[in-house]
């Protein structure tokens, strides 16, 4: 998807947060296992993990941005003796009637749904 399209996406959508966690992992702590049960963004702020979203690898140290959608499997094992983060679930949707073109990117395919990560300057 084109950073113009999501931007778009993200600025027409309608946006309920459904809950907000913070969780520390540290040494001697089981790898959490965990189905999305909404669109989320993981947060990583103190320590390092592999992470790894729907098969998907990421080594993650603090400072990091992770989006998932509904139902994905999002797996955490612990690289250091610590690992901090934020998970923030959320539920977008869309007003009727959404403009022709939101109306088309939508129908590629549900771009709220992508899944990404990377770390911010």
């Amino acid at each position: 998807m084109k950073i113009n399209e999501h931007m778009l996406i993200w600025t027409s959508a309608s946006v309920k947060l459904m809950d907000v966690r913070h969780a520390t992992m540290t040494s001697g702590d089981e790898p959490l296992a965990y189905r999305l049960p909404a669109n989320g963004f993981l947060f990583a702020i103190r320590g390092s993990a592999q992470i790894t979203l729907d098969n998907v690898e990421y080594v993650v140290n603090s400072m990091f941005v992770l989006h998932g959608g509904k139902g994905m499997s999002l797996n955490i094992q612990l690289n250091q003796d610590r690992f901090e983060y934020y998970l923030i679930l959320y539920k977008a949707g869309f007003l009727l009637p959404a403009s022709p073109e939101i109306r088309s990117i939508l129908a590629a395919g549900n771009p709220l749904q992508i899944q990404y990560g990377y770390a911010p300057l």
